[in-house]
């Protein structure tokens, strides 16, 4: 069989590492290689074989529960499988090529937990960035008040009229209200910014219902006295 894989070729075994593992038995089929060192062969079992199972090689069970000890070995699984998970394989490829030129034995667990939760680990790393590099797009802000929307008018892409009436319909100074002429008079959606004396700023968010010169689809503008008017904004 192949180091690394769950389960030995033709046989029920399942090779952990350092040792092999027979599930049937609940036990490993040869002396744990570290009992020169440790002088403790059951430490794999909290020093309880008759209780106690370890079937990772490198966890403590009883009644079912396993508690994992950290150590090299996991911390070495669980780096590989967010590496393997970042690079495609990449970092799995390197070790092979590295373990082939110097004959060196293969050391990760690729069945183990550690390395799944280092795998899942990097699935995450990558949804946060992806989350990230669209919030940069999008200039790196959320709409939390209208001047958001003044200073980026593209925070608008994807928004809908509710959306935004939720968002800042009640905005001190501002009022909803519907497109006041052309073809679409009395339909749409318009926040419009007044002044102390009742009179229009000329600051302005625009959602368009579509069918007119800008094509059938609907379309956000925004327009104020400094920046006029923004493009259109699907």
């Amino acid at each position: 069989m192949s180091a690394g894989t769950c389960t030995a070729d033709g046989s029920s075994l399942t090779f952990r590492i350092r040792r092999y593992y027979d599930p049937a038995t609940g036990q490993f089929i040869s002396v744990d290689p570290a009992v020169d060192q440790t002088q403790a062969p059951y430490a794999y079992v909290n020093g309880d074989p008759v209780d106690n199972e370890d079937p990772s090689g490198l966890d403590v069970c009883a009644f079912g529960i396993c508690l994992p000890t950290p150590s090299l070995q996991h911390v070495s699984d669980a780096a590989a499988g967010f590496g393997d998970f970042m690079t495609v394989g990449g970092t799995a490829w390197v070790r092979s090529e590295i373990d082939s030129a110097f004959g060196f034995p293969n050391s990760v667990a690729y069945c183990s937990g550690w390395y799944a939760g280092g795998a899942l680990t990097g699935l995450g790393t990558t949804l946060l960035l992806g989350y990230g590099a669209l919030s940069a797009v999008r200039g790196g802000a959320e709409i939390t008040s209208v001047e958001d929307i003044l200073a980026n008018p593209e925070l608008l892409q994807g928004k809908t009229p509710a959306e935004m009436e939720e968002l800042v319909g009640d905005t001190p100074g501002w009022r909803v209200e519907k497109l006041g002429r052309g073809s679409h008079q009395g339909q749409g959606w318009v926040l419009r910014e007044y002044n102390d004396a009742g009179n229009p700023t000329g600051r302005v968010i625009r959602w368009h219902p579509g069918g007119g010169q800008h094509g059938p689809d609907p379309y956000w503008r925004v327009s104020s006295p400094d920046g006029g008017k923004s493009g259109i904004i699907k």
